[in-house]
């Protein structure tokens, strides 16, 4: 006769991969949901039946946390383009030749933003599921969008102006590299990404005139998909 211990082990398996996954998309959601499953079994097939509600609350907390930081991701990004496009608009700052704190403010904002993109543009395809061709791509957004803050706070922020080319290569590496990743994502089918892609590089296009709002609305749309991703798997 198998043992009740055993038996229930599949039961408290499904239990804690479930429970990761409620706040999950694709990645690390679901490796935290096999590795939870992994130890309820290992609890359970070692008669430590007392461990399995830790285990599985610990697991879903973990997943939770995770989720929770990539949302705040793509809303710190939505916000921060917004935020520096307002302000171009309202106080039209001379962030080449920064003097007043609105000057430092829009330059330092700026580098922020990009920052920001830096990171979530290969966010996005990882939440995608995107392929190698689609991945590599946004690693190479990201690295250009990484280049092009660090090269705007040197050129504007420190005041050395040899960096300006720096600042375009970057700038445009981001913008041509994003513009292939919504094509990649598309073609693997991949459309709610593609379309947050498209008005992520809109909303970077468009800082100075106001209309990065464009960006935020993209992060919403991005952690809308992770949802429905989450939901439909």
């Amino acid at each position: 006769m198998i043992p009740a211990y055993h038996r229930n082990a599949p039961i408290a398996a499904a239990e804690v991969t479930t429970k990761a996954r409620v706040f999950g998309s694709r990645g690390s959601p679901f490796g935290l949901a096999s590795a939870g499953a992994i130890l309820v079994g290992q609890a359970i097939g070692g008669a430590r039946r007392d461990r399995v509600a830790g285990l599985v609350g610990l697991t879903f907390a973990v997943a939770a946390a995770w989720e929770s930081l990539v949302a705040v991701a793509y809303l710190a990004l939505g916000l921060t383009w917004t935020f520096r496009s307002v302000l171009a608009v309202v106080a039209d700052p001379e962030y080449y030749d920064p003097v007043t704190t609105v000057d430092w403010v829009a330059v330092w904002s700026y580098s922020l933003a990009l920052a920001f993109a830096a990171v979530t543009v290969p966010l996005l395809a990882r939440d995608a599921g995107a392929g190698r061709v689609a991945s590599g791509i946004a690693w190479i957004a990201g690295a250009g969008a990484l280049l092009a803050a660090v090269a705007n706070g040197v050129e504007d922020g420190v005041g050395i102006a040899s960096w300006g080319s720096i600042y375009v290569v970057g700038t445009m590496t981001m913008a041509l590299a994003l513009l292939a990743l919504a094509a990649a994502l598309w073609i693997d089918r991949r459309q709610r990404q593609a379309a947050v892609a498209i008005m992520w590089l809109l909303g970077f296009a468009t800082i100075n005139v106001g209309l990065s709002f464009l960006v935020l609305v993209g992060s919403i749309m991005a952690i809308a998909a992770r949802r429905r991703t989450a939901a439909t798997s």
